[in-house]
């Protein structure tokens, strides 16, 4: 019987996906169910052999004492999210700092991308999550018990029209709420805006100062396959690796664009000028730093009783000489 696998559908692992490229000696069954099928079947601890996993999660379970599975420091997500906070366009809220003592919407207390963004305005904006009167979408996939009470919010609720009647000041959520005109030139017309208008900026500062690219996903294996199959960890580890830098060759190739975007090549060389060639490294060492910060966040927010040590979270695993 092969081993399972599941990863969300994207360049770094397609490789995997599409049958390019394979274990040199494990069989390996490989699905692409929604992340959050694939998170909340680890977290139940009854899922895939080896998955993608949300970071924060991860790091939860191990600060919780889960250990059926381990990290491997492949980051198959990664992203800056200075750009998912949301306010009315009429608002008087115009900093971070505005938000204290206000009604916050989110998507889930516990997903990554929400506790990098409350760590980086906690860190850097004087923003104080403890004043906030929190509601949230839905429930968190994970036992968490958040540093202020949160609201449940009936199914299908609408962020904009939270928004547009006033219930919420403020929303922190990955989707872009449909009242925010995002095919006007500046959003002139939208009922909602963007807290950080000129947010790329930002988080182009942020990466200069910090040299941190969040990231927000990681692959986790159980140890019970690493057990029966010892090589496991490392030839997923090369094999990802290779992945990853067959998707960086193939974006940087000058013949088709693997991506319809019309000023892609721009985007290409920006990058490589910002984060050099290997602008989306895996290992311990490179993502160390990150680590550190996102493990200090998740505690900060209750996610993990203490600031998990992240080499207890992570097998050190560096590419195949």
């Amino acid at each position: 019987m092969p081993l399972t696998a599941a990863f969300s559908p994207n360049d770094r692992v397609a490789d995997l996906l599409h049958g390019a490229a394979r274990l040199p000696t494990i069989p390996l069954e490989v699905t692409s169910p929604p992340p959050s099928e694939i998170f909340a079947s680890v977290c139940q601890g009854d899922g895939y052999d080896v998955a993608e996993m949300s970071l924060a999660a991860h790091l939860h379970r191990c600060g919780h004492g889960y250990d059926d599975y381990v990290g491997i420091p492949v980051f198959t997500s990664r992203a800056f999210r200075h750009g998912m906070v949301y306010v009315r366009a009429d608002s008087d809220i115009k900093s971070p700092v505005d938000l204290n003592g206000k009604r916050i919407v989110v998507r889930e207390w516990g997903m990554t991308a929400l506790v990098w963004l409350i760590g980086i305005l906690t860190d850097e904006h004087g923003f104080d999550m403890t004043t906030v009167s929190w509601c949230s979408l839905r429930e968190p996939r994970i036992d968490v018990k958040p540093p202020a009470p949160i609201a449940l919010l009936p199914p299908k609720t609408c962020v904009s029209t939270l928004l547009g009647s006033g219930e919420v000041d403020a929303a922190m959520v990955l989707e872009t709420p449909t009242a925010f005109a995002i095919d006007q030139p500046n959003h002139e017309q939208s009922a909602v805006k963007r807290l950080f208008a000129h947010y790329p900026e930002l988080e182009r500062d942020y990466w200069r100062r910090t040299r941190i690219h969040p990231p927000m996903h990681c692959v986790v294996v159980r140890r019970l396959a690493l057990a029966q199959y010892p090589r496991l960890a490392q030839e997923l580890f090369d094999t990802l690796d290779d992945s990853r830098q067959r998707a960086i060759d193939a974006l940087t190739d000058p013949g088709v664009p693997v991506a319809m975007l019309p000023f892609l090549a721009h985007a290409v060389d920006d990058t490589v000028q910002m984060f050099g060639k290997n602008w989306w490294p895996y290992g311990l060492s490179t993502n160390r730093e990150a680590l550190a910060t996102l493990a200090r966040y998740a505690h900060a927010q209750q996610l993990t009783p203490d600031a998990v040590d992240i080499e207890n979270c992570f097998l050190d695993l560096r590419p195949t000489a």
